[in-house]
This record gives structure tokens, C-alpha cells and sequence, in this order.
């Protein structure tokens, strides 16, 4: 648990740089000299998402669908190649566990009342990205395009228990950890769909479809409401759309833009 913490801060340290960013960038674009129009413009992007998936294979037996919440890191080279990091939170509340509370039922709170107990999915994932926007047609801008994004990293998801009433000694400390169902391992991820960077720079979005797989075990070993030992290695995949607001932090003024014929220097 410790190390989830420890996860979950430096996640929190990370979207406070972003979020710092994103306010920079609307103090540098005022001074912005780019002609994204009839340039192809090299430019960090800050993109905030969101994401709606339906597990598939050993996490479909589990959990239900799910949604992540999260935010990317890309750079644009003017060539349209992207590279970057990207991270999501998950939340789910389907659990398809009907049996895991089965052995200490009926739950009663230190005071001797009967709590409630909900259960849901809780994860997140850490990617890095490459890919490439491939531009269809001249408008609104060759900076825009069906966009394609591989991803590898990590992923990690769980069984969030909330009792809701007083404390639950059954499931508090390290009883809570033999029913989590704590899993992680490698996960790599594609995304096809399409970005429009706007001529005007205030809109620009992407969305499309996301796949996301992972190759992971239960790192708790043991489940107390089975019995046994889980070590198998598990194929977890998720179907999903996938949808981001775009910060493109562009060039001040002095910076070389790439066109089809020439390169201009804005001053």
C-alpha cells in the first residue's frame, strides 16, 4: 500500500507541473507569431483526456466498464511525429466478484452495527508514446490528422472496498490486502483517431479508439475468499473511445516555421 501511495504522489507532483504549464502556455501564445494555417509547426502539446473502456479476456471475468481520467505530454516535431508520456486514472464500479466477501459475512463494524460495503475498480496506467499525425487534406492545416499513437508501460488495478458505517477490522490493514486482488505488469496500448489543431489556436481536440493490454499477476498471492494461491499470468484488455483537449504550446517569436517550399523566421 505504501508503494501505491507512493505512486499516487508523484502523479499528483506531475499534474501540478501540467496544470502550471497549461497556464503558461496561454500567457505565450499571446505573443505566438505562428501561421499554423500554411506552416507545419513544431510545438509541446499539454492534453488533458478522458476515456470510457470495456474490459476484455481475464479483466472482462472481473470488473465491468470502466472509465480514466488523465493527461499526456506529447511533442509535434514539424515532420507531424510525436513522442511523449502519458498517465490515466481508472474508476470503475462494476466488480464481478459475487463470492469475495462470502467467508467473513455477516461484516460488523467495531460498534457491532452492520456496515455497507461497496466495491469498485481502481487503477492507473504510465505509457510512453510515439507516434505520428497523418494529414488528409490541406484544411483546416497539414498540422491536423488521423492521428496513430503506440504506447508501452505500466498498469496497475485493484478492488477499491469501502465500507460505509464505522471501522471494519475484517477489512482494515493487511486483511484488506487479501481481497484486493492488487495486479500489475507491462501494458502497451494503440490509439487511431483523428487531431485538429485549429487555424485560430483556440480549438484544438483529438479523439478516437484506444486499445490497451496487459501482461500482469495478482502481486497479493494469496485470496483469503478462495483459499488459494494466484500467481497465473493474466491478459487483461480494454476497448475504448478516447477523447483530449489540446494546450499546443507554440514558438515565440524569432522561431523558425517549416513550409512546403521554404522555412520563414518570425520576428
Amino acid at each position: 500500500m505504501q508503494c501505491i501511495v507512493f505512486v499516487f504522489r508523484l502523479i499528483f507532483k506531475a499534474l501540478k507541473k501540467i496544470i502550471g504549464l497549461i497556464i503558461g502556455s496561454v500567457f505565450l501564445q499571446v505573443n505566438a507569431q505562428v501561421n499554423v494555417k500554411d506552416s507545419l509547426v513544431a510545438a509541446p502539446m499539454i492534453i488533458p483526456h478522458v476515456a470510457m473502456h470495456f474490459p476484455v479476456g481475464d479483466l472482462a471475468s472481473r470488473f465491468g466498464m470502466n472509465f480514466h481520467l488523465g493527461g499526456s505530454f506529447l511533442y509535434k516535431h514539424r515532420s507531424n511525429w510525436l513522442w511523449g508520456a502519458t498517465g490515466t486514472f481508472i474508476f470503475g464500479e462494476n466488480v464481478n466478484e459475487p463470492s469475495l466477501l462470502k467467508p467473513i459475512l455477516p461484516i460488523f463494524d467495531r460498534d457491532g452495527r452492520l456496515p455497507s460495503v461497496a466495491l469498485g475498480m481502481r487503477g492507473f496506467t504510465i505509457l510512453g508514446q510515439f507516434g505520428k499525425v497523418l494529414p488528409v487534406s490541406t484544411k483546416p492545416n497539414r498540422n491536423s490528422g488521423i492521428t496513430l499513437l503506440l504506447g508501452a508501460g505500466f498498469i496497475q488495478h485493484w478492488i477499491h472496498l469501502q465500507t460505509r458505517g464505522g471501522l471494519t477490522p475484517q477489512l482494515e490493514g493487511e486483511y484488506l490486502k487479501g481481497y484486493d486482488r492488487l495486479t500489475n505488469g507491462f501494458c502497451a496500448s494503440q490509439f487511431i483517431g483523428y487531431t485538429f489543431l485549429g487555424n485560430k489556436r483556440t480549438l484544438n481536440f483529438y479523439a478516437g479508439f484506444e486499445i490497451i493490454e496487459g501482461i500482469t499477476q495478482n502481486r497479493r498471492g494469496y485470496n483469503y475468499d478462495t483459499f488459494q494461491y494466484d500467481g497465473d499470468t493474466k491478459f487483461d484488455f480494454m476497448l475504448g473511445i478516447k477523447a483530449g483537449w489540446i494546450f499546443p504550446v507554440y514558438p515565440r517569436k524569432g522561431k523558425a516555421i517549416s513550409t512546403k517550399d521554404k522555412e520563414y523566421f518570425y520576428y
